[in-house]
């Protein structure tokens, strides 16, 4: 398959033909297939990272719900601190403001902007590979692209992981609280390079297992919503077209986020949990460590705590990110 055909099947599929006026639509086809791999790959980078940025924006809050839920712990004989994400939220904004909700959220939207960047970029070029050398059926190559780029990411974004986590979780006004770059020399002055790669076999098996069920959803919801109400509707309006396009795509974005969180859950409490531990003597050996523990603690559930906080952002946050993104990808197409 033409690289540049592959490539835009992830950043954009179809869009651009219900977007633009016939003639346009024509040229702008007609532009794509001839540009490079690489000219479609900066365009999924640029995207991606108006698309990141927007996503990080809408969901950090409740990502740091979740955090402070998954990582929460009683002391013996009492009760938790959060009796469910609600509770969570009215506390942290009682101690904190909406401030504290945001708390670490720098590194996180450079990173969210940085890393969907990324991951559509090497989406694009992976799932070319894929299809070009090992695989005819493009479902395979989608799931194969998917994994590889997960483990990518796992080796970039570990670090990041472990700040945010320990910035999200510091929830409470006390004197103890440290700044991002405090906490990222606390902990590789203690741990080394070690310390900011704790939880990475969990990080890379969330995003390996997480990308390939992401995208894959992400396409057969949008393939069949596009088909339903723009295909088949041949007496639209370009306007309505356009609308009903939009609105396709935020919906199958939504579907995907909250289908990468079903998925993904248990493996990013794992994550969650190990990159919480203290630093000195840490709690947890390993990851099957503190799979026992959890388990030992509350059982299968204890691996869904939390989860309530990312199903909610899940549907908004991805449903931003692709609807920005493509809408980026379809000026880049239009114009470059």
């Amino acid at each position: 398959m033409d690289a540049k055909c592959e490539s835009s099947e992830i950043a954009s599929g179809e869009l651009s033909s219900h977007v633009m006026p016939a003639s346009s639509a024509s040229d702008a086809s007609d532009k794509t297939k001839e540009q490079s791999l690489a000219v479609v790959t900066v365009k999924n980078f640029v995207s991606g990272i108006v698309g990141g940025g927007c996503e990080a924006v809408v969901g950090y809050p409740l990502e740091t719900v979740k955090a402070r839920m998954q990582t929460q712990q009683a002391a013996a004989g009492s009760a938790r601190a959060f009796t469910g994400p609600f509770d969570c939220l009215q506390k942290s904004l009682k101690e904190g403001g909406v401030g504290s909700l945001y708390r670490g959220a720098s590194p996180q939207i450079f990173r969210s902007a940085i890393s969907a960047s990324i991951m559509f970029g090497l989406m694009g070029q992976y799932r070319y590979f894929y299809s070009q050398t090992l695989f005819d059926n493009p479902d395979y190559s989608l799931v194969a692209a998917g994994v590889s780029t997960g483990f990518t990411e796992g080796l970039l974004y570990t670090p990041f992981e472990i700040i945010k986590i320990r910035m999200q979780t510091q929830y409470s006004n006390t004197r103890n609280r440290v700044s991002n770059w405090q906490c990222v020399k606390d902990v590789y002055g203690r741990n080394g390079l070690g310390g900011l790669y704790r939880g990475f076999a969990p990080t890379a098996g969330r995003e390996m297992l997480g990308n390939a069920t992401y995208f894959m959803a992400y396409e057969t919801a949008k393939e069949l919503l596009l088909d339903r109400f723009v295909h088949r509707v041949p007496e639209l309006s370009p306007e309505k077209a356009h609308l009903r396009t939009y609105q396709s795509i935020a919906f199958a974005g939504g579907c995907a986020g909250f289908m990468y969180w079903l998925v993904v859950f248990p493996v990013d409490t794992v994550k969650s949990v190990m990159q919480a531990d203290r630093l000195d003597k840490p709690r947890y050996s390993g990851v099957a460590d503190c799979c026992r523990q959890l388990y030992v603690e509350g059982g299968p559930v204890r691996f869904y705590r939390g989860i309530s906080p990312s199903l909610m952002r899940a549907f908004p946050a991805n449903a931003v990110t692709f609807v920005a993104f493509e809408k980026c990808m379809s000026f880049l197409n239009q114009y470059f």
